[in-house]
């Protein structure tokens, strides 16, 4: 039997894996019963604690229950109480006896309850009981019930804490025993593993180790050297194995010499076979070169590359001759390449083209061609021609070798290689002159402003110029890429509105399922937050040899046809409409003058009107006309410098009395305001610009009119607080006849030509406009002018910068200007108003000068005193130094009670003035003084 299992390997490991599984269950099975009967212990006693807990709570429940049912019944003399008491009693009495049988029952506690249960039923019951029947609520033992019935109820708490108590002991132990089980396990796990393992490696060990001897002496048997491997006498398979070995080792050492012999003759043909298949795999290369690169230098350069693979030459060259020269060089310096190229002609291409032959040069080496030898040597240079199909010379190649000439072989084989690259040579000539002719009509296409696309009879997009690319959204980079009908039809879909998509699908549908197609055209739009374009869409069938082939789709741009014909239904709309309203007054006046006996009143009146509408029908004509010269570049300027400062005070002041509900504010900043313009014309714009703030202001609000120095700019922005303008329609803002229609503006009249003609003032001055709006909240227009005879650097002023501000409060326009002029030039910001109810209600609108100068004489309703006590009620200017100019005499009265220390009259210096107010603002404890100043003192 022994050596039966000896034998065989397998045998040996199956007795040992069965001995151990064996010995690792027994000692399993062993420690789990061990384990689990102590667990079940536990848990049994750890039941009878929550048991012997259960009884005592309702022994306690029900000793409780009998004094208060006792209680109840001598309290209330209740039968039912008492008829409780005596079932709570036998109650107590069955949890009791159930204690009593309990294993884990305190006898002290077993008496002291039977004691107690006892005595109430034999003495106190019946004690109660001829209390009641007697009309008492009291016994004589009364306290002694109680104070038994409380030790008991004590007791018995005390008893179930303490089994409580016991039974969590029994689970920590329950709990320990368990962790003591899992260890155990662990434990156990790994002394069978380590001990399967020592196992495991002796016999590895006794198994590899022949194994490795084995895999040394084969190694030793690779490499021809003798080896002897002793017999392990052993019976299994490794020393049979090993046996073997010793067997095959031996006849190979005697084959060795045999093999070695002919593996040298084998070696000898593999070479032979290596470089004849190295031949043909580089010829091969070079038929796929020809017959797959499309570029002439990159065919050149492999060409050389597999030739010098061939032929072996040390140097070269590959050249093109049409349809200009270009070449691949191999082992050529640059000094040599650039004298090839300059003496070509003088070479022996002519001879090689004539004769149609390869041609030999016998030459001398020069310039290091010998290499380190010491003696001249031969170089041989071989020229030859590459022909096209018409027997024209296309190109050449040159091939060097020092030393040794070329055989008749390799002249053939080169012929031979030179005449299939002759093919690919035309082929790719052919070809770039197609891509270039390609290239051409593609350039002129993708020129065009118009979408070109053809379709085959299926519908596929197959060629269309740039603009119809991006229409469908394809980059660069899938031009080349046809599409298939649904695929851009549905991107092109999209671009279109959506109004016009469905005839433009069925316009597409009908040429693919009829063939020929409708003989007429579609128009279409497209419309984006900025624009409309619109489009006029046909059709053409593509026939090749009486057959269709498909379909040319030309998608022509309409756009500037339709704002011109937009522009001109504008014009007639608008120029009709503003010369029908004024001539209707004009007649319709006239005729009541030529009709009617009026009174002279009346008379006046309609002459009036017919004057004012004459004057508004005159203006549009000359609006009109403006524009036209304008544009024509036929409007002449009378250019001269003009004081913008000055100019817009005079435009305000135009505005300001027939518009009572607007607040004008000038905000002057300019440290210099002279341009070179046409005064009327500048009039003519910023009038244009301050008519529309009023016009779109409908309910009121403040216009505010800012100069200010940008580089060499004046800035002259115009602010109003009016309707604002929709952001889609800014683009199209300064459009002759261009109207925003919408319901706010609708019944706001005009004639849609201001805006540009200011423009085209603006620009003509070499200027520029810009505007900024959001709807609902106002608009505002920056206009700028280049300055004129600056001579000086000045100091740009941001927007945001400190500069002390100035409120002239001067009814007089020329002296008010004056005024500004003076202080704006020693650098101060001025707010110039006429009107000093404008001014409070700037005031209350959050205007805060650091000084007021004040007029006061400005009206019959508020003169410069009342200004100044309104100035004195509010608490934001109280403190706010005030200068009085005046031409009244002094009002001794009043400069009393407003602490007025000098009086002048007008006229006074402008330039003391601006003295008087640094003198002022450099102090730092103004209190809202008045200043009357003497100008002879400052």
């Amino acid at each position: 039997m022994r050596n039966y299992i000896k034998s065989r390997l397998h045998r040996r490991f199956s007795i040992i894996f069965l001995l151990v599984l064996v010995l690792a269950a027994a000692g399993g099975i062993g420690q789990h019963i061990y384990m689990s009967a102590n667990q079940q212990g536990l848990q049994n006693e750890s039941r009878q604690w929550r048991e012997t807990q259960n009884v005592l709570a309702d022994l306690e429940f029900y000793t409780q229950q009998i004094i208060i049912a006792g209680r109840g019944y001598l309290a209330f003399g209740d039968g039912s109480e008492l008829d409780d008491t005596e079932r709570n009693l036998s109650a107590a009495r069955a949890q009791l006896e159930e204690y009593r049988s309990l294993g884990k029952a305190d006898t002290d506690l077993v008496a002291q309850t039977e004691e107690f249960l006892n005595d109430y039923k034999n003495e106190w019951l019946p004690q109660l009981t001829e209390a009641v029947e007697a009309g008492s609520t009291t016994i004589e033992n009364r306290e002694q019930i109680s104070s038994q019935a409380g030790a008991l109820i004590n007791s018995l708490s005390s008893g179930h804490d303490q089994a409580e108590a016991a039974r969590m002991n029994v689970n920590d132990r329950y709990f320990e025993l368990n962790e003591n089980s899992n260890l155990a396990y662990l434990l156990y796990l790994i002394g069978m593993l380590s001990a399967l393992g020592v196992i495991v490696w002796l016999l590895l060990r006794k198994t590899t180790g022949p194994l490795w001897e084995m895999k040394n002496a084969a190694a030793k048997v690779g490499s021809g050297e003798e080896i002897a491997i002793s017999d392990n006498h052993r019976s299994d398979e490794i020393g049979e194995l090993s046996r073997s070995f010793n067997a095959m080792a031996s006849s190979i050492q005697q084959n060795q010499n045999a093999i070695m012999d002919r593996n040298e003759e084998l070696v000898v043909q593999q070479n032979e076979l290596q470089e004849q298949q190295e031949y043909l795999r580089t010829l091969n290369e070079l038929n796929e070169t020809f017959s797959g690169s499309m570029g002439k230098q990159v065919l050149m350069e492999q060409l050389l590359a597999k030739m010098y693979d061939l032929f072996h030459f040390d140097k070269g060259m590959v050249a093109a001759l049409e349809p200009s020269w270009q070449a691949a060089w191999y082992g050529m310096s640059e000094e040599e390449k650039q004298h090839f190229e300059t003496h070509s002609a003088d070479s022996p291409f002519a001879l090689i083209e004539n004769t149609k032959k390869a041609h030999v040069i016998e030459r001398k080496s020069y310039g290091g061609e010998e290499g380190l030898s010491t003696k001249e040597t031969t170089v041989y240079e071989m020229y030859l021609p590459v022909f096209s199909s018409k027997q024209e010379m296309i190109g050449a190649a040159v091939f060097t070798r020092t030393g040794k000439n070329f055989s008749g072989r390799e002249r053939e084989t080169m012929q031979g290689i030179l005449r299939q690259a002759s093919i690919s040579f035309g082929r790719i000539l052919l070809f770039e002159k197609t891509e270039k002719e390609r290239f051409l009509y593609q350039r002129i296409i993708d020129s065009v402003d118009e979408g070109i696309q053809y379709i085959d009879e299926s519908g596929t997009l197959e060629h269309a110029n740039h603009w119809t690319w991006s229409m469908i959204g394809a980059g660069a980079q899938n031009e080349a890429q046809a599409l298939p009908f649904g695929e851009w039809t549905s991107e092109w879909l999209k671009q279109i509105d959506e109004d016009c998509r469905e005839k433009v699908e069925n316009y597409f549908q009908a040429f693919i399922d009829n063939g020929t197609g409708p003989d007429f055209s579609i128009e279409y739009k497209i419309t984006t937050d900025s624009s409309v374009h619109v489009y006029e869409l046909y059709g053409r069938n593509v026939q090749m040899e009486s057959e269709e082939k498909g379909t040319i789709f030309v998608h022509r741009n309409r756009t500037k046809e339709f704002e011109l014909d937009q522009m001109k239904s504008d014009l007639v709309s608008t120029v009709s409409h503003e010369l029908r309203t004024p001539l209707s007054s004009i007649l319709g006046f006239a005729e009541l003058l030529l009709v009617k006996d009026l009174k002279p009143a009346r008379q006046k009146k309609y002459i009036e009107t017919i004057h004012r509408e004459g004057g508004r029908l005159t203006s549009l004509i000359n609006d009109f006309l403006d524009l036209q010269r304008m544009e024509a570049g036929r409007q002449e300027y009378e250019m001269e410098e003009v004081d913008l400062s000055s100019l817009m005070l005079e435009v305000v002041d135009t505005f300001e009395p027939n518009q009572p509900e607007h607040t004008f504010v000038v905000k002057d900043r300019l440290q210099y305001g002279r341009i070179h313009a046409d005064k009327g014309k500048i009039v003519q714009g910023v009038t244009n610009i301050i008519g529309n703030a009023v016009k779109f202001s409908p309910e009121g609000g403040e216009v505010k009119i800012e100069l200010a120095n940008e580089q060499n700019m004046v800035r002259v922005k115009i602010s109003d607080e009016g309707l604002g303008i929709p952001e889609k329609e800014l683009p199209h803002l300064f459009s002759k006849f261009h109207r925003i229609n919408d319901e706010d503006r609708r019944k706001i009249r005009g004639t849609g030509l201001g805006l540009a003609v200011t423009k085209q003032i603006v620009e003509d001055h070499k200027g520029r406009i810009e505007v900024a709006s959001t709807e609902g909240e106002g608009s505002s227009f920056c206009l700028f002018f280049p300055l004129a005879g600056v001579e000086f650097d000045m100091e740009e002023l941001p927007e945001g910068s400190e500069l002390h501000s100035v409120l002239i409060l001067e009814d007089d326009r020329s002296l008010g200007m004056l005024l500004s002029e003076e202080l704006r030039h020693a650098r101060y910001e001025v707010v110039h108003y006429f009107n000093p109810y404008k001014a409070l209600e700037a005031l209350k609108r959050g205007l805060r000068p650091e000084v007021f100068v004040v007029d006061l004489m400005l009206g019959e309703e508020m003169d410069g005193w009342k200004f100044i006590e309104r100035l004195k009620s509010f608490r934001h200017t109280e403190d706010v130094p005030i200068i009085v100019s005046s031409a009244l005499h002094e009002d001794k009265e009043r400069m009393a009670r407003m602490d007025v220390r000098h009086y002048l009259t007008k006229p006074y210096p402008p330039n003391s003035l601006s003295q008087q107010v640094r003198r002022i603002i450099e102090q730092t404890d103004n209190h809202g003084e008045v200043y009357v100043p003497d100008f002879n003192e400052v």
